[in-house]
């Protein structure tokens, strides 16, 4: 029997897919997920994010924090810019608008220290705020609540 295809617009058959968009602490949470079970893939910023998304998307999650370092800009407490364009895409809200516009069902959850999820604007209900610092247990909460047991 031939394997079975991923269908246009459908999430992917067999393991559940998540798509980590950080450039902080990406490689924890990753970790995390993988201790799961589930499949990770993970990207630095925004821009990176839709790239990888339009070429391999839908995903069972995008996990993403809500404000992108832009390498390109000079900051006091951050190294030495990186040359090359600045980001196009510099928030979790931007790169969920980008998103829903390819998949309007995208299960998608918000990291940050800066808003909660009483401040999250009406268009974006079912986007689920995830606050910093949170736990170990606090994540696995939400991808639980999110995504049901991973297939392992």
């Amino acid at each position: 029997m031939p394997p079975r295809k991923k269908e246009k617009g459908s999430p992917a058959l067999g393991k559940k897919r998540i798509l980590e968009v950080s450039d902080n602490c990406g490689e924890i949470n990753a970790a995390i997920c993988m201790d799961l079970g589930f499949e990770v893939i993970q990207v630095r910023n925004g821009d990176e994010a839709l790239r990888v998304y339009r070429r391999s998307g839908p995903f069972a999650l995008v996990l993403t924090d809500l404000i992108y370092y832009d390498p390109t800009e000079r900051l006091p407490w951050r190294p030495p810019p990186i040359p090359g364009p600045p980001l196009k895409m510099k928030t979790g809200i931007q790169l969920t608008v980008a998103i829903r516009k390819l998949f309007a069902q995208q299960k998608i959850v918000i990291h940050t220290s800066t808003i909660t999820q009483e401040q999250v604007p009406e268009a974006f209900s079912d986007v689920m705020i995830l606050k910093k610092p949170y736990t170990r247990k606090e994540l696995e909460s939400v991808l639980e609540n999110m995504l049901g047991r991973p297939n392992k």
